[in-house]
């Protein structure tokens, strides 16, 4: 693939090792920088194949789940994401090797450079924190959880309240949020044709 033969600069990285905004990234350094694949931002579960590694899962205590819709799965966010780096990178599963997004697939044609899509990450990661840090506050809880299934539980929020439009119009900053959140989501980040299902959250206007 293209991205394997660039070479990331060190002189400009920040202090934790990850390339800041005008280096020149290899398709790693756009991983490291996001995470999102991970961390529940967009999918809030990934497939465990027959022949998967599980020792990653198995190291960090996640266990794989079964259903009729999904079959062997594994819950996200992944609790061997640090930051956002995996832990048990070479006992991952299949998936987390194969997984590529869009935004990774556009620098890899050169469809976009790497200070644009490192630019992308950053300003997608500081709507995603808004949004999370919203909500759980709304929640009252800092219990790690996919996008999806939070926003799910704010839905519930509203609803359940004695006055459901009062309710989300004092969430209206929120909600506006998450709804640029969703577009940058959807603009540059999700796949078609992924096995794992992408967050769904529909927006209800205030």
């Amino acid at each position: 693939m293209s991205g394997e033969n660039r070479t990331a600069a060190s002189s400009g990285r920040a202090s934790t090792g990850r390339p800041v905004p005008g280096d020149v990234p290899a398709e790693s350094d756009l991983c490291v920088s996001c995470g999102m694949c991970c961390d529940g931002t967009f999918l809030d579960w990934a497939p465990v194949l027959p022949d998967d590694d599980l020792r990653g899962l198995q190291r960090v205590g996640h266990p794989v789940q079964q259903s009729d819709e999904r079959g062997d799965h594994f819950a996200l966010p992944c609790p061997a994401l640090v930051d956002t780096c995996c832990t048990v990178y070479g006992h991952r599963p299949s998936i987390c090797s194969t997984y590529r997004c869009a935004l990774l697939e556009a620098f890899a044609r050169d469809d976009v450079d790497g200070p644009a899509a490192l630019g992308i990450i950053e300003s997608t990661l500081e709507v995603r924190d808004r949004v999370r840090i919203g909500i759980a506050r709304r929640l009252d809880s800092s219990v790690p959880r996919s996008l999806s299934s939070a926003y799910a539980a704010l839905t519930a929020l509203h609803d359940g309240s004695a006055d459901p439009v009062a309710a989300r119009r004092a969430d209206a900053d929120l909600l506006l949020d998450v709804a640029l959140l969703r577009r940058l989501l959807s603009r540059h980040f999700e796949e078609g044709d992924v096995l794992a299902q992408p967050l769904e959250m529909p927006i209800r206007r205030p």
